[in-house]
């Protein structure tokens, strides 16, 4: 049994400044953001009553005799980070840097130990895009991120660091110049350090050893058709897996509770004169690939299809909108993060909104 409790305030402010040096172009950027956690965590285990699964009845409640965990961790974070996109012609290159000062206090209820972790990271990226008279758009660019993870050994009381990465990114985009048509063609590559993974000398505790890396594509158009209608889809298609654990078997293996093909497809018509004009209708479907279950990919979760539709009425600062998700009210599984853990998807859902645009 678990029950964590997340308090959480965030706040950010940012500011922007465009200005020319000789024939450069400068749209600039700088900001600083503030983040507080506190994370209240209490795990523990008891044996349960014999269950029938064909004749079911609730048990009464157990009471965890044993905990393993109980933790209070909080966690601020300060990051200030600057950003320059530079345009010269038809080339436009962006570069940023982000530092973060974190400070993380973790205390041990059943020790009363504390322990504090105060680390610094620089992150950034820095990219490029040129556009030809076709409408061809060849980018690239190349990022690190720095993410820090809520949470600590139990053994040890140690609080976990953060998770880092790279990611490498080559795009194709195209903007027809004759018609209302645009599409994309993305590779990307992105590594992970420093994954949690499951110890493998105790199963109820999680280290930072693994590292996962992700390669694919991803392939996404818009059209308008006609006036009024316009057609959106995308698709990506990647290959994920473990590239480095404690637990050797894993290598290569794709991590639990993760599909590795995704897909969409919305088609939308709003009204665009007379007495109705602004009312339109969307109908489209999402597709999720297969996943698996467990560590070692023997046991696969099925993929799944839905179907999606809206109804919205623009007039105005207004929009109106009922949007209903699941149409068919589908019963699938979601997820699942071991043989012992899986969710239902989401069932029909209907969401109703009202926004007004100054």
């Amino acid at each position: 049994m678990t029950r964590p409790t997340v308090n959480a305030v965030e706040a950010g402010n940012q500011a922007e400044f465009r200005f020319d040096t000789w024939a450069l172009q400068h749209v600039a950027l700088v900001g600083l953001d503030y983040k507080h956690y506190d994370l209240r965590d209490s795990q523990g285990f008891a044996l349960g009553s014999t269950l029938n699964l064909l004749n079911p009845v609730r048990a009464v409640r157990a009471i965890p005799t044993s905990r393993y965990n109980t933790t209070n961790t909080t966690q601020d974070m300060v990051g200030v980070y600057g950003q320059d996109q530079i345009s010269f012609d038809r080339l436009t290159v962006v570069g940023a840097v982000r530092e973060d000062f974190i400070d993380t206090t973790t205390r041990n209820r059943l020790t009363g130990a504390p322990t504090d972790s105060q680390p610094t990271a620089t992150s950034g990226k820095v990219g490029a895009i040129y556009n030809f008279d076709n409408g061809f758009a060849p980018y690239v660019s190349y990022a690190t991120s720095f993410n820090p993870i809520l949470g600590a050994h139990f053994a040890n009381g140690l609080p976990y660091g953060p998770e880092t990465g790279n990611r490498r990114r080559w795009e194709f985009k195209y903007q027809s110049p004759v018609m209302p048509f645009t599409a994309g063609l993305a590779l990307f590559n992105f590594i992970r350090d420093n994954v949690l993974t499951t110890d493998p000398l105790n199963i109820l505790n999680s280290i930072q050893t693994g590292q996962q890396r992700s390669r694919g594509v991803e392939v996404n158009a818009a059209a308008t058709l006609a006036d009024g209608l316009s057609l959106i889809g995308a698709f990506t298609a990647y290959e994920l897996s473990v590239t480095r654990d404690l637990n050797r078997t894993l290598i290569g293996k794709v991590p639990t509770a993760t599909p590795q093909v995704f897909g969409s497809l919305w088609l939308d018509y709003t009204i665009p004169g007379g007495t109705y004009r602004g009312l339109g209708f969307g109908a489209g479907a999402r597709y999720t690939g297969r996943s698996f279950a467990d560590q070692l990919n023997t046991l696969q979760v099925p993929d799944f299809l839905l179907g999606d539709a809206a109804i919205h009425y623009d007039r105005d600062h207004w929009r109106a909108a009922l949007n209903v998700s699941n149409i068919a009210d589908t019963t699938y599984v979601g997820s699942c993060f071991s043989a012992a853990a899986c969710f239902y998807g989401d069932r029909r859902k209907i969401t109703f909104s009202v926004a007004y645009r100054w």
